[in-house]
């Protein structure tokens, strides 16, 4: 083979490598390029939702709100030191759920009357009473801003009087829980508390049809469960947050006949139906 022939197969050769080299240099660099980036993971699935101007995490925990404010015990103290001791409360979750005398006696001898002057046939001094407890208690009883216990109900007596109060989200009422009643002795000492009160409440849909479309839908439902009582009305409406656990629904509430009807009222969809009779 001449010498020219060597020489050209000896640059296409050096060339051959030059080119090869390039290439690692290049792929290396793009490896690295890519380590460099995040890495995007798919999102998670309903990881919030969104309803009319609330937003809420999908997932809340409900936490003892005497963690953040002092334990359970040290506010129960205070709560005894005010109104008397001899009580027993009970709880749910970690929130109060009624508080009765101890060992189930009707009374308690122990519970500290009202100040002097106090007369169970008074609504407003029972009512003032029922609230001086209830701000006692509210820490206790998880009581939420957003949540608030409102139009109170009272009931007087001469030897006792009862107050009521609901709670409510934006002012509707939510059922069939959220409920939070006091009982008094004549002497405006505590006889009795109970209370349904739901906190982290998640609402799970909006308004989509009137009252008076609900009552339709009400009156249809009924009319497939007791054909033979076609023509009857139904009575009143009301508009509600139906809950279940810590999810709540916008309803309508109706009675027809004796029965409890409660209608979604975004989809109409029957939420409850069932004989008040037999509830």
């Amino acid at each position: 083979m001449s010498n020219k022939r060597l020489r050209a197969v000896f640059l296409v050769s050096l060339l051959v490598l030059a080119v090869f080299a390039s290439m690692v240099v290049l792929f290396s660099s793009m490896e690295e390029d890519t380590e460099s980036l995040p890495r995007i993971h798919p999102r998670s699935v309903a990881t919030e939702e969104v309803t009319g101007e609330v937003k809420r995490q999908a997932a809340v925990r409900v936490t003892h709100v005497t963690d953040a404010t002092g334990s359970a015990p040290e506010l129960w103290k205070n709560f005894e030191a005010s109104f008397g001791t001899g009580f027993e409360p009970q709880w749910r979750e970690g929130l109060l759920a009624s508080i009765r005398a101890t060992n189930g006696k009707l009374r308690n001898p122990n519970a500290r009357a009202a100040q002097s002057g106090f007369e169970s046939q008074d609504s407003e001094q029972v009512l003032a009473r029922a609230r001086e407890l209830l701000a006692a208690l509210e820490l206790l009883v998880g009581v939420e801003a957003e949540l608030p216990l409102e139009g109170p109900v009272v009931r007087v007596g001469d030897i006792s009087a009862h107050i009521f109060f609901q709670e409510t989200w934006r002012g509707i009422p939510i059922e069939p829980l959220g409920k939070v009643s006091i009982d008094l002795g004549s002497n405006g000492e505590l006889r009795g508390f109970d209370s349904t009160y739901v906190r982290g409440l998640r609402i799970k849909n909006q308004v989509g049809f009137s009252m008076e479309e609900g009552r339709i839908k009400a009156l249809s439902w009924f009319y497939r469960s007791q054909p033979e009582k076609q023509g009857v009305q139904v009575a009143g409406g009301k508009q509600i947050i139906w809950v279940s656990g810590q999810n709540g629904w916008h309803a309508y509430e109706y009675f027809v006949r004796g029965y409890q009807i409660v209608i979604d009222a975004m989809t109409g969809e029957l939420l409850y139906g069932r004989s008040a009779r037999s509830a």
